[in-house]
C-alpha cells in the first residue's frame, strides 16, 4: 500500500512545485543535462533514499537503513509504478510541467 506522504511529495515534484518544508519525506524532480534526463530524488529527512531516472525507467540508487526508510522506499517504488503504468495507458507524461 502506498503512504499518502510518499504520494503526497512524488506528486508535488513531477509537478515542478518544492516539497513542503515540514515534512520528514521530501521529493526533488532534478534535471540532468549530460544524460537529458529527469531523476525524482526522494529523501528522508537528510538521507537520499532514491534516485529514479524518468527516461530510462530505471532506479539508479536506492538506501534504507532502519525500517521507516525501507517502507518509504518500498512505497515510492510502488507509486512511481503505479503512475508510469497509469502514464503509458492514458498516454500522458510522466513529468507534469513544461519540458527544461
Amino acid at each position: 500500500m502506498v503512504m499518502k506522504q510518499i504520494s503526497d511529495c512524488i506528486d508535488r515534484a513531477l509537478k515542478g512545485l518544492p516539497p513542503l518544508e515540514s515534512k520528514k519525506w521530501k521529493a526533488y524532480l532534478q534535471w540532468n543535462e549530460e544524460h537529458r534526463t529527469h531523476y525524482i530524488c526522494l529523501y528522508h529527512y537528510q538521507h537520499l533514499v532514491l534516485i529514479y531516472d524518468t527516461v530510462k525507467k530505471s532506479i539508479l540508487h536506492q538506501w534504507w537503513e532502519k525500517p521507516a526508510d525501507k517502507r518509504g522506499l518500498d512505497s515510492a517504488k510502488e507509486y512511481i509504478e503505479e503512475k508510469e503504468r497509469i502514464c503509458l495507458k492514458e498516454k500522458k507524461p510522466l513529468i507534469q510541467m513544461g519540458n527544461k
